[in-house]
């Protein structure tokens, strides 16, 4: 994931230490995009799958395969020098995935995924999961069962807010 911030690059997803089994999230700074620094790295997830910026605050959508939540929110306000956990006690479900981050005049979204399991564990549904933030610090939302949506893949701004873009699908197993 790539995104201007305040006119500075920042690149995001993960880095394996010399020596070890493991990734761990990454973060990259450059102000003309052929020299990249180190930011500091995240804690406790592995890698980042995407990144917003809106005023001043950088939004990370980490994935730590290793313990649940399986997807976690992080922010930094000082351009991804340090990061702080974002409070959204919706992705502590292990069924609810996030796919993608968007951002724009202060506020922000993330779209995903619930999974479900029909009673006799044949079929898997899931349902469009979506959350929201004023601030990028704290989120609110959940799933979205009235829309026809399976799973929520990508998200952009645009002049009247955001589109989200989905499928729709039944896996079978």
């Amino acid at each position: 994931a790539v995104v201007v911030a305040d006119n500075v690059l920042l690149a995001a997803g993960s880095r394996v230490e010399p020596g070890a089994s493991t990734t761990q999230a990454g973060v990259w700074r450059s102000l003309d995009g052929i020299d990249w620094q180190p930011a500091d790295r995240l804690p406790a997830t592995n890698d980042i799958r995407d990144l917003a910026y809106a005023d001043g605050v950088l939004v990370g959508m980490g994935n730590d395969p290793d313990s649940p939540p399986w997807r976690s929110l992080w922010y930094s306000e000082d351009q991804g020098r340090t990061w702080n956990r974002a409070d959204a006690e919706q992705i502590n479900d292990p069924d609810f995935t996030l796919e993608a981050l968007g951002a724009r005049d202060g506020s922000f979204v993330a779209v995903g995924q619930s999974g479900r399991y029909s009673t006799d564990i044949s079929e898997v549904y899931t349902v469009a999961n979506r959350l929201t933030s004023g601030d990028g610090r704290s989120w609110q939302g959940g799933t979205l069962p009235e829309y026809d949506l399976h799973r929520m893949q990508r998200v952009v701004a645009v002049p009247a807010g955001f589109l989200a873009l989905g499928d729709e699908v039944r896996y079978s197993i």
